[in-house]
């Protein structure tokens, strides 16, 4: 059920950082936070 989720938030780079808790982008060419 939660693989929906991942691949949403993956089309558009977008997760929660697992370590500050904060929603931004995982891509790793743009400066991820």
């Amino acid at each position: 059920a939660i693989r929906n989720f991942y691949c949403g938030n993956c089309k558009y780079k977008q997760h929660q950082c697992f370590v500050c808790g904060k929603l931004g982008s995982s891509d790793k060419s743009s400066n991820p936070e």
